[in-house]
Order: C-alpha cells, then sequence, then structure tokens
C-alpha cells in the first residue's frame, strides 16, 4: 500500500476467474494468486466455477497464499461456484463486516450450479464487494444469461443498511464464467481471426460487448481492452479449440468487470486503475477447456484518521508449555462489547480464521486465562479478538510472543 496524498493510499487487488472443468488443481497456483512478481497485492481473490475438488483446491491456494504471507479471510461454496479471498496479514485488521450471499440461477432458482456468490466487507474507510458466477451457458441463452445477472444483484441482501446492496459498494468487481458468446461468425471465420490476432473485430460480435453498449445489463460496469485469446472452448491438455463433434466456437467465456461509485469522499474522488488483463497459459492450465483469467488492480483507501482497532493487548511474556496463560486486553470505549466476540490462540504463522488452537469467549473486563491443556507446544503465538460471527472480523491482534518449553526441558537443553 503506498500513499497517494494526504486522504488516500493506493492499494492494490488481484482478481482471478477460472472454470476448471472438475479438475484437480495444477502443482503451482502461484500465478492464479497474482503472486509471481515482486510487488505484491495487498488482497488477492480467486473465483472458481466447476469444482469438484473443493478442499484440495482450498488447501492448495491456501498453502499457496500463506507462504507468502497472507491469510485466508474468507471463502464461500455454493455447489460448482467458489469464491476464496486472502489478504497480507499487515491488512487484516483493517477487514471489516465481511458478509457473504449466495444466488442460485440453475432450475429456476431451484440448483446451485448456475448463479453468483458475493463476499463484502470494508476496508480502510471504503467498502468493496467481489462477486464471482457462473451463469446460463450457450450461445442461445443470452436472455437467460441476462436474467441470471440481474437475479443476483437484486436478490442479495446485507445488513449495513448503507449498502446492502451489491451495487451500492464503492467498488464491486464481478468475475466468473460469464458465459457469454461471440455471435454471427463461424468458426472456421473466428480462429481464422485469431491467428491472424484480429481480435478487435471479434469485440464487435461479443455478446456482453453488446448488451453493455446497448445498456441492456452490466450498466456502469466497466471492462478493460480484451486483448488475449479466447478463453474457451479448449480440448483438454492441448491448446487447441474444441475439436469435438459439438464444435463449439471460441468464446471469451471468463471476465473480470468493476464498478465505481465517483462519489467525493473528503474532496477525494474514488476511481480504479486497472494494471494488467490477461489470461494464463502454459501447461499447467491445459487440464480445463478454459483457460483463467486475471486482472490487477490499483484503487484508493482512505488512511487519513482511520481509527485504529478497537482491541488492544497488553504485550505478553512467561508463558510456558503446560502452563496457564494469561492475556488482558483493552476495549475501545467506542466499541459495543458483544458476548458472542472470543480470544483465538493461533500459531504466528496461521493460514486462517479457523486456524486456531483453541478459544475462549471475550470477557467485557478485558482479561481471559488460556487452559495449560492448550499450551502443549512451544514456539511463537499470538492472540486473535475475533468480532461475533455476524461480523467475522478481527478486531485486535497481539504483538508475536513465545511459548517457552518446559522448565525441565529447558535444564536438558542446558
Amino acid at each position: 500500500m503506498t500513499s497517494q496524498d494526504n486522504a488516500t493510499c493506493n492499494f492494490s487487488v488481484h482478481l482471478c476467474t477460472w472454470n476448471v472443468a472438475e479438475t484437480r488443481p495444477p502443482k503451482d497456483l502461484t500465478a492464479v494468486l497474482g503472486l509471481s512478481g515482486e510487488q505484491k497485492p495487498g488482497l488477492t481473490a480467486v473465483g472458481i466455477q466447476e469444482i469438484a475438488f473443493a478442499e484440495e483446491w482450498l488447501e492448495s491456494l491456501t498453502n499457496t497464499a500463506a507462504s507468502k504471507g497472507y491469510v485466508r479471510i474468507k471463502e464461500r461454496q455454493m455447489q460448482g461456484i467458489y469464491l476464496m479471498m486472502f489478504a497480507l496479514r499487515e491488512h487484516i485488521l483493517y477487514i471489516q463486516n465481511i458478509e457473504s450471499e449466495i444466488t442460485q440461477t440453475g432450475l429456476g432458482g431451484l440448483w446451485g450450479n448456475k448463479g453468483g456468490i458475493s463476499i463484502r466487507f470494508d476496508i480502510y474507510g471504503v467498502n468493496m464487494c467481489i462477486v464471482n458466477c457462473h451463469l446460463a451457458a450457450h450461445l442461445h441463452q443470452l436472455n437467460e444469461r441476462i436474467n441470471d445477472f440481474e437475479d443476483i444483484i437484486e436478490t442479495q441482501r446485507f445488513r449495513d443498511k448503507d449498502v446492502d446492496y451489491v451495487l451500492d459498494h464503492d467498488y464491486v468487481f464481478w468475475i466468473g464464467d460469464l458465459n457469454f458468446r461471440i455471435e454471427e461468425l463461424d468458426k472456421g471465420d473466428i480462429e481464422n481471426r485469431i491467428a491472424n490476432q484480429d481480435l478487435q473485430s471479434m469485440a464487435h460480435h461479443d455478446q456482453l460487448n453488446k448488451i453493455r453498449k446497448e445498456q441492456i445489463a452490466f450498466l456502469d460496469f466497466e471492462e478493460g481492452s480484451v486483448n488475449f485469446n479466447p478463453t474457451y472452448k479448449y480440448d483438454t491438455n492441448t491448446d487447441n479449440y474444441d475439436t469435438s463433434k459439438k464444435q463449439r466456437k471460441p468464446a471469451w467465456t471468463d471476465r473480470i468487470l468493476w464498478m465505481v461509485h465517483d462519489d467525493a469522499f473528503q474532496n477525494q474522488t474514488l476511481s480504479v486503475d486497472q494494471r494488467s488483463y490477461t489470461r494464463l497459459d502454459g501447461q499447467l492450465y491445459t487440464d480445463s477447456d478454459h483457460r483463467p483469467v486475471q486482472s490487477q488492480f490499483i484503487i484508493q483507501v482512505f488512511k487519513e484518521d482511520y481509527p485504529k482497532p478497537p482491541i488492544e493487548f497488553e504485550a505478553i511474556t512467561g508463558w510456558t508449555v503446560g502452563e496457564d496463560g494469561t492475556c488482558k486486553y483493552t476495549i475501545a470505549p467506542t466499541y459495543q462489547f458483544n458476548s458472542w466476540d472470543w480470544v483465538g490462540l493461533y500459531k504466528a504463522d496461521f493460514q486462517h480464521y479457523g486456524d486456531y488452537e483453541t478459544y475462549y469467549w471475550a470477557m467485557s473486563d478485558g482479561s481471559i486465562t488460556i487452559d495449560k491443556a492448550y499450551i502443549t507446544n512451544p514456539g511463537e503465538y499470538v492472540l486473535v479478538y475475533m468480532a461475533s460471527t455476524d461480523r467475522n472480523c478481527v478486531l485486535g491482534m497481539s504483538k508475536t510472543f513465545n511459548v517457552l518449553p518446559r522448565q525441565q526441558e529447558q535444564k536438558k537443553e542446558l
């Protein structure tokens, strides 16, 4: 996160969408998370469609992200649609009020093979919503795709009454297998234009571009120039477009769009700067009949007078394996204590919010004793104060502290 002026900071966001066609994760997901370069995004999110091995994907993505200093903030699955969000550890105290909603649009709303998942949250004084969707398939189902989009934006509601709809948020990022196809051109014509890299002429026949131009759907959304080859449909384990009997035409089914409310805050106007919009190629990504699409953005967030976290832990010293450990914390007067808040004991390199050693319900007097039964291994730890489940966010985190070996073990080492 870099300073832009006295009021705002540049904050980087990486997004990736991939229809994985029920395949297992490749051996390396670094590029999918946008972590191949030297510059690390503050936040990275991956939207997957047609997922079959969800636990393997979640574990692989989480392990890869954690190895680069990220914590998994939120994940949500609806049948084959999965959305996962990660943030650099330094930012997790400032990602608040996390919520997630789903909309099923398959079989008239009865089935979740199609539809959308959203994750919304507040971060450094702005709010953001990321939607991962899988819209109706096939060339002739354009109206169904439009209806799916409208169902998602109309039915998803959040608790914050100021931003209770998807489109109310300061920043909205819409990713997924939108399934829009190329009209009027036959398969041979499309493949010839791809071979000649005449992508611009094909873009005029793209259904998504048409409905946006005609203001039928995705009003106020923007998309960067699509300067990459269509991402669908490939013969698996090859770079050849569909040679099956169905002879499906290549299409840009996999897209990333954004919307920003450019209202002025503190005399500052919000904006989005898209730094890249590409597809991923190579043997790692050929198991699926789709190719992943990724984008890097710079947005503005507000740092000036941003309040510090409401929970502050006192320094923790003297914890030893096999002995009770006590922690103390201060609750800011502005924070309304909730008896469903809790304090978790985590290893210092924890990977996600459920990765605790143990947890206790928070006490309003600011003191908790962790039973010795849970203090079993020496090493570096942190204590994390988590808001009640309806907010699902970190309100305070201690500095890293050491749990020492038992005294007799220390003597043996001497």
